[in-house]
């Protein structure tokens, strides 16, 4: 049912953005097909089967996509979670066989503009604020899982006593193309069928730290560290020159290249010649960089827990690049 791929990638949201989320389990109908040999009839025949079970699955809700409760210190003290997708309308379409949804027209509309719309239902568009829950031939569905007033869900007219009582129940509502298409009672009780994953979990704060984040500052010093080592080394095995210009002709641009000919002004001496142009020697300090970004290196190893394995040889017992990777797989699983 893709639950590997759907680990895979969430453990890449994590190490991307330290926060993942998994929504489910949900329940689906799938159809297992078994082809028999039929021999009633006297004779062989092929016949197949078929059984439908509800089977249960999970997703995975881009962190990018969420919005918690910002109220909230943890997710399940807060009033609820948004999850947003971009579905296709033949997705949405196919909400009508189900009895709980409604308005899936209302969802649907301007979906596929066809692009002839005159100037006032443009503008009733934009009233609306239709385009933002149309883009490109697409439709945006906003799930939301937490609690809604206990009055919401009923079909009639609120009374009085509902309106006062302020009662709050757990509630699964879905929104798509700016329309309310199903407004359901949680069938999992006071769970909400939501779970942040935090590669770092940072108290008092609703999302967890990255790598990435963590290794911003130690992947600045040692971008800074290397660009400084590239020109130490070009200095270093390039030099330095000092040239006196009255020495040569005006045309000279003293661009230098294999075979180059300096158009010196005739009638020099030799020693007016060896010192025209004078070689100075620049000290090698890149040595002190190579330090620094491997003190760098240190700490982001520290700090991210996970090890470079780019060379596969930084312990000893990781003598191998496919070795090393495998067992930070393994350990990030």
């Amino acid at each position: 049912m893709g639950f590997r791929s759907m680990l895979k990638a969430g453990v890449n949201t994590l190490a991307t953005y330290g926060t993942g989320f998994i929504f489910g389990p949900f329940v689906r109908t799938e159809t297992l097909v078994e082809t028999m040999a039929d021999n009633s009839l006297g004779y062989t025949q092929l016949k197949e089967s078929e059984f439908k079970y509800d089977a249960p699955y999970f997703e995975l809700g881009n962190t990018l996509d969420v919005y918690p409760d910002p109220e909230a210190r943890c997710l399940e003290d807060g009033l609820g979670v948004f999850w947003v997708t971009m579905e296709s309308p033949h997705t949405v379409d196919a909400w009508k066989r189900d009895k709980s949804y409604s308005n899936v027209d209302a969802a649907l509309l301007s979906a596929a503009d066809s692009g002839g719309e005159t100037g006032s239902e443009i503008a009733g568009q934009m009233r609306g604020n239709v385009e933002y829950w149309h883009k490109n031939n697409r439709i945006k569905v906003a799930r939301f899982f937490g609690k809604i007033p206990a009055r919401l869900l009923k079909q009639t007219e609120p009374t009085i006593d509902d309106l006062e009582s302020g009662e709050m129940v757990d509630a699964i509502v879905i929104m798509a193309g700016g329309a309310v298409v199903k407004v359901s009672e949680s069938p999992y009780g006071d769970k909400m069928p939501a779970l942040r994953c935090a590669y770092e979990d940072v108290e008092h704060e609703m999302w967890g730290v990255g790598p990435a984040e963590n290794n911003a500052p130690h992947q600045k010093t040692v971008n800074a560290a290397f660009r400084l080592f590239m020109e130490g080394k070009g200095m270093a095995l390039l030099g330095t020159k000092s040239v006196d210009r009255s020495m040569f002709m005006p045309t000279e641009d003293f661009v230098k290249y294999p075979g180059k000919v300096y158009q010196m002004k005739p009638g020099l001496s030799p020693d007016e010649r060896k010192t025209a142009i004078l070689e100075h020697d620049e000290p090698d300090i890149t040595g002190g960089w190579i330090d620094v970004i491997r003190m760098s290196e240190q700490f982001s190893d520290d700090d991210t827990g996970i090890t470079k394995y780019t060379q596969g040889d930084d312990a000893s017992n990781l003598n191998k690049t496919a070795t090393g990777i495998s067992m930070i797989m393994s350990a990030e699983h």
